[in-house]
């Protein structure tokens, strides 16, 4: 038999069919196809219009180098299908118009017609990237082409429905081969564009599937792309993961649209000093990287204003790590960051170069540093507010002790046994810590022993004014080492702030004469005589 199937201008041309056996005349040919019209017409009052075969070719090719072709046309009736799944039958006299516009003829080859593959090398693509897709004959026979139709410019409004992830994306006409054929003449391939889009995702990029993805639109319908059973026609490809499809492991595609984003970001837990490093890590759903010379920064708040923490490491992972190096006023009771902004500047971007979607969990939100860590920077030295005694005014000998408390404007960690010095005479003497004596973090207790030779009238520390560590260490919780210098000693030769007054008197008594008032003479028995010593 012969198959007949619209040219260029609409009208009849022969086509490569099934097996030959012979030409017929004009005649037998106009009197075959009102037989088949007569058979059609028949069967469609009795039976649901249908779409050849499916996209499926079941009899047998008999001649491989001339493929089966499926026609559709457009009737008063509605489409007019093929009375065997491989072969369709276009009747010329049922060629019309729907609305003032030509209907146009596709031809397409069951089975071993269409391969689909990418114009694009393996790799991952992200959100903005282009991927082309060629859509070809199989087979090498010239009668394999595609277009060919007085509507060929139609192309101009295919598709090819892609699945990419909770929402399926098109892939639209992008060019033809040969590149100098009109789109009215046959052509080798068609090659459509799909562009990456935000949220699109797919581990081996396909079309949805053998039976929906390739539409064709009517200008007449105002552009809107039509199934076969309304303006447009549809094409079936092969399914998808099959061979001619584009997930039949020739190229692989991975689409990436998602962008990385912050899970959360942490810190270890802990109290830090002025010159410490704090290190916070920020946390990302997949690996991201840092574009060299272009590093991003994350602002710290602390209560002497925001600070930036630099990018240290982290590059090619899903960790980036930012430091600072505490000086004055970085202080904060609970360590965050200044907002869902304070990750910026620089360029982070994942793998199929998407850029991070730029927000962080508000402050105190979960997430958030100040919601995961428990970091507490205090750069503040701690200081002395005040020096007493607690000793009950009076004089003091050898072996007396006077108690001396230091009071500090903050809690403080000793170690060893600092010490004062102590203004007692021709030898100064220390007043050393006495660990059992302290009993308040912010106060620290020395003790002074009266030692011979200890001399004043109203003791006080020495004009240098300053507290010896003696090998030990003063600091606070936060490892800030304490500022030693005392106040000035009080102008009333007392510990400043002290109600006590203290007399030290170490010094022994000696005779320096001994004499008698009486008179020089001889006394006997009973006499008196004054001695003073």
């Amino acid at each position: 038999p012969r198959v007949w199937r619209c040219n260029a201008a609409g009208s009849p041309q022969k086509g490569g069919g099934g097996p030959r056996s012979g030409r017929i005349g004009a005649t037998q040919r106009t009197a075959a196809i009102a037989l088949v019209a007569t058979a059609i017409a028949l069967a469609l009052a009795t039976a649901p219009l249908s779409w050849p075969g499916d996209g499926v070719a079941t009899a047998p090719v008999s001649n491989p180098d001339q493929p089966w072709e499926q026609t559709a046309v457009h009737s008063a009736g509605g489409w007019l299908g093929a009375p065997a799944p491989h072969l369709g039958l276009l009747l010329p006299e049922a060629y019309a118009t729907h609305g003032g516009v030509p209907q146009k003829c596709f031809n397409y080859f069951p089975d071993r017609t269409l391969t689909v593959q990418f114009n694009t090398t393996d790799g991952t693509y992200g959100i903005g990237d282009p991927i082309d897709i060629r859509i070809s004959p199989t087979s090498t026979h010239p009668d394999d082409r595609i277009g060919g139709t007085s509507a060929g410019h139609w192309l101009r409004d295919t598709i090819l429905v892609m699945e990419t992830g909770a929402v399926d994306r098109n892939a639209t006409y992008y060019s033809h081969t040969p590149p100098g054929n009109s789109l009215q003449s046959s052509l080798t391939s068609l090659v459509y564009r799909y562009t990456v889009q935000e949220n699109d995702t797919s581990d081996r990029l396909d079309y949805i599937d053998s039976r929906n993805s390739l539409w064709w639109g009517n200008p007449a319908g105002g552009g809107d792309l039509q199934t076969f059973t309304g303006q447009g026609y549809r094409c079936f490809l092969p399914n998808p993961g099959t061979s001619g499809s584009l997930s039949d492991g020739r190229t692989t595609i991975k689409v990436d649209g998602i962008r990385p984003f912050v899970h959360n970001v942490t810190a270890a837990d802990g109290t830090h000093a002025s010159g410490e490093t704090v290190t916070v890590r920020v946390n990302f759903n997949e690996d991201v990287f840092v574009v060299q010379g272009s590093e991003p920064v994350l602002t710290l708040n602390f209560t002497g204003g925001p600070e930036n923490a630099t990018f240290s490491s982290g590059n090619g992972s899903r960790q980036l790590e930012f430091t600072r190096v505490l000086g004055t006023g970085d202080d904060a009771a609970r360590l965050d960051y200044n907002g869902t902004g304070a990750l910026y500047g620089g360029t982070i971007k994942d793998g199929a170069g998407n850029d991070w979607n730029m927000s962080l969990a508000a402050p105190g939100e979960p997430g958030s540093l100040g919601r995961t860590s428990n970091v507490k920077t205090d750069t503040d030295a701690p200081g002395v507010a005040s020096v007493e005694s607690t000793t009950t005014s009076g004089t003091y000998g050898i072996g007396g002790s006077i108690r001396i408390d230091v009071e500090f404007d903050e809690d403080v960690v000793v170690t060893g046994t600092p010490r004062i010095l102590l203004e007692t005479g021709a030898t100064d003497r220390y007043a050393t810590y006495d660990t059992t004596a302290s009993t308040a973090a912010t106060v620290l207790a020395f003790t002074y022993r009266v030692a011979e030779g200890d001399v004043s009238a109203d003791l006080d520390y020495n004009t240098a004014a300053t507290i010896d560590l003696n090998s030990g260490t003063i600091r606070d919780e936060a490892g800030n080492n304490a500022v030693l210098g005392l106040p000035a000693p009080g102008t009333d030769g007392l510990l400043t702030g002290s109600t006590s007054r203290l007399v030290v008197d170490g010094v022994r008594p000696t005779v320096v004469s001994v004499s008698s008032t009486d008179d020089g003479g001889t006394y006997g028995i009973g006499s008196l005589i004054n001695v003073t010593v």
